[in-house]
């Protein structure tokens, strides 16, 4: 959220003198919103929804997750609030809305399933999920998360964020295939039975 804020002040010595006050096109204001709506989502579900096993993240992994989004954020925000900025035709940029929002809500239907399934905070205990996409993958929040952020890219055209969106999907691909395994391991045959995949529906 801080790099793309910072860039939607447009400070001169990035931007120039004239940017401060050269209308933002509304694709770019939408992207700024949408991008700075996604990580709000994240902090109100860390606050009020997610209930997590352990305490805290190995300190490698915030190292990892922060300079992952810091980075990609730099590169993003400057084209996305550049006033050199030229969005993608009207009908592109609202198939990428739909497909963000919707997969946004998708995601947060997931967490709430998912927190509704374990009784209190560092709880161990788990069972198989079951209902909407879950029926189909292991990690359908990560589905979910990584086809946003395709929505995001189709709405917004800047290359940049076609590989944020690729990486992401590496990394949550990644984390999706141990969950898979790991629920084939506690739940062996009951879980193998249903032929989920991990994270991209029949596929993967």
């Amino acid at each position: 959220m801080l790099f793309v804020s910072l860039y939607a002040l447009r400070p001169s010595f990035l931007f120039g003198e004239a940017a401060s006050s050269t209308p933002f096109n509304w694709v770019a204001l939408l992207g700024v919103c949408c991008w700075n709506l996604h990580f709000l989502k994240r902090e109100l579900e860390t606050i009020f929804v997610h209930k997590f096993s352990r305490p805290t993240m190995p300190l490698s992994n915030l190292f990892k997750n922060c300079a992952y989004y810091w980075c990609f954020g730099a590169v993003i925000g400057y084209p996305l609030c550049s006033p050199a900025f030229v969005p993608p035709s009207d009908t592109q940029v609202y198939i990428g809305l739909a497909i963000f929002a919707l997969c946004e809500l998708g995601n947060l239907i997931c967490h709430l399933m998912l927190s509704n399934m374990r009784p209190a905070e560092g709880s161990t205990a788990r069972s198989i999920p079951r209902g909407f996409l879950f029926e189909l993958v292991a990690c359908p929040n990560y589905t979910f998360e990584v086809a946003s952020w395709v929505g995001f890219s189709i709405m917004t055209q800047i290359p940049f964020s076609y590989l944020f969106t690729l990486v992401g999907f590496l990394q949550m691909a990644d984390w999706a295939m141990k969950k898979h395994k790991g629920y084939k391991k506690a739940f062996d045959g009951d879980y193998t039975k249903l032929k989920r995949k991990a994270i991209v529906p029949f596929l993967y």
